[in-house]
């Protein structure tokens, strides 16, 4: 059962002493305030004033509560007249949670200037600055979907449980809101993670290059060298690895271009080992029942370790290499060539050997000509 505004209720508080109780106490669910000297808020001034200069001494009343600091714009040319995003910091921390109201006054609190509500409530200039300079000038402020918008898009990237946190609302009402952020095509849901989509693309593409730029970098080298934190990279390796060829050894990451047979993995090698013995038999991917292999193998396939004929059935490069050598060696005596011929070349049955000339032709070596192949 959920209460509403201004219920009378029972609480039952283990461990507090009813005379530590005071006027102004709140009862909140864990981790809901954030402490911070420093935040942004959508503030508003009253109709008699014209305008707010930079770095204003201001007081911040909330509740029962009062804070001074200074109001920063984040646009010289900023007015204040309808609801405007700014920064103020704090003379000392404070507490406070997405969408609180608040009164802008003088310092004292003599005069009241004007009001809004917190957004983000902390505020790291070197760690967020990117992130409201590209989202404040196109987002707008009025529900408490855009609260959470635009704290994800500071962010770049938060866990789900925090922002159960520090909404004002049950854990379902919360996870509404982020389907709706989704579908809104705003941000992606990866794992217990929600990640803004434009800093997600950025992400992507970083991690890309560091990959690249390094030589089989584990996960901390490619955090360093990309700007995306740990957390995020690891998601976004597993995503790559899908996309591109990316093969992980011992906890390091190699691109086509850098990957050796000295570097691939125990089981892959095992694969090469199997498939160099196998010499012309191959192996037809449709008969491998071991997913696991059955993936291997297609990786090294587009590691070019492995060539597929027709996409079922793989030999080893050389063992590829040796036979195209025998073929092309015909055409030293002839001009062109029948399919028996090649056949007893490479000792294949009719079974391979069609799919193999058409792997040479599609090689660009040979071409066909009727029932017969000639040497492009």
């Amino acid at each position: 059962q959920e209460g509403v505004p201004s219920q009378r209720t029972a609480l039952n508080l283990g461990g507090i002493a009813m005379e530590d109780l005071r006027r102004g106490n709140i009862i909140c669910r864990s981790n809901f305030f954030t402490p911070t000297d420093d935040l942004i808020a959508v503030a508003k001034l009253l109709g008699g004033r014209k305008k707010v200069k930079n770095n204003t001494h201001i007081e911040l009343l909330t509740g029962t509560d009062s804070i001074t600091g200074k109001l920063i714009l984040l646009n010289e040319n900023d007015t204040l007249q309808g609801e405007t995003l700014v920064r103020i910091r704090f003379d000392e921390t404070n507490y406070f949670y997405p969408g609180q109201p608040f009164v802008l006054a003088n310092p004292g609190g003599y005069r009241i200037i004007g009001g809004g509500r917190i957004v983000v409530p902390h505020f790291n200039p070197r760690v967020h600055r990117k992130g409201l300079k590209s989202v404040s000038p196109e987002i707008e402020i009025k529900t408490r979907e855009d609260f959470i918008a635009l704290n994800i898009a500071v962010n770049s990237w938060m866990l789900r449980e925090r922002i159960h946190s520090f909404i004002p609302a049950s854990k379902r009402a919360s996870e509404k809101i982020l389907t709706d952020i989704e579908q809104a095509g705003k941000i992606i849901s990866r794992n217990d993670f929600v990640i803004w989509n434009s800093w997600y693309t950025e992400s992507k593409n970083a991690v890309r290059r560091a990959v690249t730029s390094l030589l089989g970098p584990n996960i901390k080298e490619i955090s360093d060298r990309s700007g995306v934190p740990m957390e995020i990279c690891s998601i976004l390796l597993k995503e790559i690895q899908k996309e591109d060829v990316l093969l992980e050894k011992d906890g390091r990451f190699f691109t086509k271009d850098s990957v050796t047979e000295d570097t691939l993995t125990t089981s892959k090698k095992k694969i090469m080992e199997e498939l160099k013995r196998m010499a012309g038999e191959g192996i037809e991917l449709d008969r491998v029942t071991d997913d696991i292999k059955k993936k291997e193998i297609r990786d090294l396939v587009k590691l070019g370790f492995l060539i597929s004929l027709d996409g079922n059935i793989i030999y080893h490069k050389q063992v590829y290499d040796d036979m195209t050598k025998r073929v092309l060696a015909l055409f030293s005596t002839r001009e062109k060539i029948t399919v028996p011929e090649a056949k007893d070349a490479v000792g294949l049955s009719r079974k391979f050997i069609l799919p193999l000339l058409n792997r040479i032709e599609n090689d660009g070596l040979i071409r066909r000509l009727g029932d017969f192949r000639v040497k492009v």
